[in-house]
């Protein structure tokens, strides 16, 4: 009997859809063909997938089903397709935890008969639901696993298939997409907004991969799109899984996505049955908002929920990092006062109070009294009427910490029996599934908060993303991917310590540079721009949060300093930003990181993060004002192809609209406003400069002329 993928009801409003299973005279294509008011996706006679995005005034080609869509790959490279034997539909049950839907079982074999793998069988289902318009949730599990199978395979490539952005628009060439994705590479590179070119090809491991993946973790979900349309796949299971979400360029230009596992993850029990992965197939318009928000709420599903900020995570805050790994304790001190003054809640001691990583022994030159130093900072902190956040790297230790001395067998080992050492904190990883490093953890976070006396936490670095699969004999692991699935757990341990002793504490991960990793994001409640490297970036990352997570998004904007306008390449790093904007008017948290505040031109003294006192005092004082985080982000417009790149959050039936461009001279479209209904609209952060009023509609623009940005609040009139 076929496994069904089993998930968790999701109730959310939406439009009532008529779910077609098209019945074309003539066998087989008739019966493999699934549609409903957004997506059309058929499963070819080759066993490809041919998918679609219904628009209104008429169908969006986007993967032409002309290859194969299941394939088995051997030890040479070479892929073994599966064409359709047979396709049954089906009305989903009565207690599908989904609702009423429809879908089809496929049976797929071989093409050719070929040793050792001719008893290999694949069964699929895919479904469509009435409640989640433009998904099919899909699940393929394989049958005739045999060990001498699995020996001769690299493995499966799944769900496989040949985009084109040519099949609707023939102007466009085959690869003119633009790119989420969601798979970690290096620090500073960009995922959110990739525009593919003809030689694009990346392999998208969610584990270390060769020299061009050197860490783990990020989303597993590709989304490729134009301006008509957007093709979605994403594995959704809520537990880490080692795969690959592979993105190529072919000679001719079209692209190619899969879902691949290599054979050493492939866990088939003893008749020889493996369960593929939960996966996501969808067809959307506009850029990856609303690829995020469906694969964001179907992750969450059984146990699985991201955490709720706290009302103390959307308040602005200042951090030390300004003085870098040189801070000491007089540093904060002597600048708590301009803190206080511009009424920032969050102190953070950043990184440089320590001389190693691991057990966190404290440097003895900053602080000779040990803890007792590190305490009476924070009382003074805490004297202020401020709360203290405490800059930390869990997970990790370095070569020269005690810890290592005494627990060199806790490191995650890979194939070679070498430790994989990132550079920046000389630390390598500690293996997240076993006890005793979970309990040592937890014990720092006892420390930390109740020695200390810290009230939250922010946890940094890209070594956190994700460990690699562990292969440490020492560990005595059944798998060596189950270092890889108890990342979450281990969070959720550290989650649970901190708020048993400070209830409601604000945990942030910072995992720098990289795409955030979904599963750990039940297990803290602030997230973070991580170390972004121009203003777009920063913007293009708070919108991935507020989609990802919707009302639970409580997305720092990082320090203002690294918002330094229109991204210049990898290797441009401007860090003299004042840009505040990008960040409030996305409804994200400020915060900044300046060593001292002061009036006049400090532009040329970036390097040491002198603010402009009066600019900071003016954002700082916009955000408490307006509190833009409270609102809701609508999803209006595409951050690829509209121009102005614009981005609306709403408070009630008032818009704020946040509109950016270097320079910009013409009417830009305000979108979302009410027909029959007159705004007056005001530049709200220019002391509400009067813009006029006007008429709500699709038809709604405002004649400007701006550098930079163009902060715009319409306001329905009585």
């Amino acid at each position: 009997m076929q496994r069904p993928i089993i998930l968790h009801s999701i109730t959310f409003a939406t439009a009532v859809l008529v779910l077609i299973l098209c019945c074309s005279p003539g066998g087989q294509k008739g019966k493999s063909v699934l549609e409903d008011s957004r997506i059309r996706i058929e499963v070819t006679p080759s066993g490809g997938l041919a998918v679609s995005f219904k628009r209104p005034e008429g169908i969006v080609p986007l993967a032409t089903g002309q290859e194969a869509a299941f394939l088995l790959v051997d030890n040479t490279g070479r892929r073994l397709p599966f064409g359709l034997k047979s396709s049954e539909r089906f009305d989903c049950p009565k207690d599908d935890p989904f609702g009423p839907g429809q879908g089809l079982r496929l049976v797929l074999a071989l093409k050719e008969k070929e040793t050792p793998f001719e008893g290999v069988v694949l069964k699929a289902r895919l479904c469509l639901y009435e409640s989640r318009p433009g998904v099919v949730l899909a699940g393929a599990d394989a049958e005739g696993l045999t060990e001498k199978v699995l020996s001769s395979i690299q493995g499966t490539r799944f769900y496989a298939m040949t985009a084109s952005a040519d099949l609707s628009e023939k102007s466009l060439a085959p690869y003119d997409f633009y790119l989420f994705q969601g798979a970690v590479y290096k620090w500073g590179e960009w995922y959110t907004k990739i525009k593919l070119t003809p030689d694009y090809d990346a392999p998208n491991w969610t584990v270390k991969h060769g020299e061009k993946q050197i860490d783990s973790g990020g989303l597993p979900l590709d989304y490729l799109w134009t301006r008509k349309a957007g093709l979605a796949l994403a594995h959704i299971d809520t537990v880490f899984r080692v795969a690959a979400l592979p993105v190529k360029v072919l000679e001719d230009g079209t692209v190619e996505l899969a879902l691949e596992q290599q054979s050493e993850f492939l866990r088939p029990d003893q008749s020889g049955r493996a369960t593929g992965l939960p996966v996501m197939i969808g067809a959307f318009s506009g850029d990856y908002f609303q690829a995020l928000r469906n694969y964001g709420e179907l992750l969450q599903r059984g146990s699985f929920r991201f955490s709720t900020p706290p009302a103390d995570a959307y308040e602005p805050i200042w951090c030390s990092w300004g003085f870098e790994r040189k801070v000491v304790p007089d540093d904060i001190l002597r600048t708590l006062p301009e803190v206080k003054n511009l009424s920032v809640p969050w102190v953070v001691m950043d990184d440089g109070y320590q001389s190693s990583v691991g057990c966190w022994p404290l440097d003895q030159k900053k602080f000779p009294r040990g803890d007792t130093d590190m305490r009476a900072l924070v009382d003074s902190i805490h004297a202020a009427g401020m709360k203290a956040k405490l800059w930390w790297v869990p997970m990790n230790v370095s070569p020269d910490d005690p810890l290592y001395a005494e627990h060199p067998e806790w490191v995650v080992l890979d194939k070679e029996g070498k430790p994989k050492r990132e550079p920046w904190w000389n630390v390598f990883q500690l293996c997240p599934a076993l006890p005793g490093v979970v309990e040592q953890q937890r014990a720092l976070v006892r420390r930390f908060m109740t020695d200390w006396d810290y009230d939250g936490f922010k946890m940094d670095g890209s070594c956190l993303d994700m460990v690699a699969p562990c292969y440490n004999p020492a560990h005595h692991h059944q798998r060596p991917e189950e270092s890889c699935e108890a990342v979450a757990r281990f969070f959720a341990a550290l989650k649970a310590e901190a708020e048993s002793i400070k209830p409601g504490c604000v945990l942030e991960i910072c995992e720098c540079g990289i795409p955030q990793n979904p599963f750990t994001m039940a297990h803290y409640n602030q997230q973070v721009t991580a170390d972004p490297v121009s203003s777009d970036q920063v913007r293009a990352r708070i919108k991935t949060f507020q989609a990802l997570l919707g009302r639970k998004a409580a997305p720092y904007g990082d320090h203002v300093e690294l918002a330094t306008g229109p991204y210049k390449g990898p290797e441009v790093k401007r860090e003299s930003g004042s840009d505040f904007a990008s960040t409030l008017a996305l409804g994200g948290v400020i915060g900044t990181k300046f060593t001292t505040l002061e009036e006049g031109d400090v532009i040329k003294n970036w390097k040491k993060y002198m603010g402009l006192r009066s600019h900071w005092q003016k954002w700082f004082s916009l955000y408490r004002a307006l509190r833009l985080y409270e609102g809701e982000y609508l999803n209006l417009y595409d951050i690829a192809y509209d121009v102005p790149e614009t981005h609306v959050v709403a408070k009630g039936d008032t818009l704020y609209y946040g509109m950016f461009a270097e320079n910009y001279a013409g009417k830009a479209p305000l979108r979302g406003l009410k027909s029959g209904v007159r705004y007056t609209l005001t530049e709200y952060d220019n002391n509400d400069r009067p813009l006029g009023e006007l008429a709500g509609g699709p038809e709604a623009s405002l004649d400007c002329e701006f550098s930079g940005h163009f902060l715009v609040r319409a306001a329905p009139l009585p």
